[in-house]
């Protein structure tokens, strides 16, 4: 059976979303409200996805007013919504002709997650014989489309440089900006894989690629203490 004040609660999220007066609600009010939660909603989202609002235009509102209609918010935070309108998005078919802006909407997603997050206090140092896993306030992506190069690029031309993109994006330490490095699939394979010390880890992908750990060490070596000193591995 259904709590009274939770009954309440349903119909004036139903008024506000469907725009359906179930509590008989001034219509100049309940017109304030809907406007309100719209503009804290698409404020939000538009924060998080400059470029892709952009390249949307005119359909964006009416994409932000479809979401809000449409799903179900499971979480009370704020912050939460713009991966919840990628997810919308996605399970509603919308990237099916246009894939790349799938990719920009996660990488514009994590950009404001990493920035969101706490940088580590202790500083590590690199030691081959240690576990390290990958800070908070780094993460690693492997994309088909150089969606982190789009300003130079250009939107007609992304789908042009279809391919394999692997990428860390960081909070740079020192200015406390967003980054990113490009990386190879033979490094994103070794940080995607730090379940035991650095050197089991990167020994195990240099069999699989047949590389040479001894010959390859010194570069290693100093890509790694680049990755501890941004704080991307701790």
């Amino acid at each position: 059976m259904k709590n009274k004040s939770f009954d309440i609660l349903e119909k004036f999220y139903k008024s506000l979303i469907l725009g359906e007066n179930f509590l008989n609600l001034p219509e100049n009010r309940l017109s304030l409200y809907q406007t309100l939660v719209f503009n804290n909603i698409e404020d939000t989202c538009s924060k998080a996805f400059p470029i892709t609002k952009k390249i949307l235009k005119e359909n964006w509102g009416s994409l932000i007013r479809d979401f809000l209609k449409n799903h179900k918010f499971f979480s009370p935070y704020l912050w939460e919504v713009p991966k919840d309108f990628i997810s919308y998005l996605e399970n509603k078919g919308f990237f099916k002709d246009k894939r790349f802006l799938y990719e920009l909407m996660v990488y514009e997603w994590v950009e404001m997650e990493v920035f969101n997050e706490d940088l580590p206090v202790n500083q590590r140092q690199l030691n081959w014989y240690e576990k390290y896993k990958i800070s908070n306030t780094a993460k690693l992506l492997n994309f088909k489309y150089p969606v982190h190069k789009i300003s130079k690029i250009g939107i007609e031309q992304i789908e042009k440089h279809e391919g394999s993109y692997f990428l860390i994006i960081y909070q740079n330490p020192e200015n406390y900006e967003v980054e990113y490095l490009e990386i190879t699939s033979f490094l994103y394979e070794v940080l995607s894989s730090l379940d035991d010390t650095l050197f089991k880890n990167t020994s195990k992908i240099c069999d699989k690629y047949g590389v040479s750990f001894e010959e390859i060490a010194p570069q290693l070596e100093e890509f790694f203490k680049l990755l501890i000193k941004n704080k991307i591995i701790v």
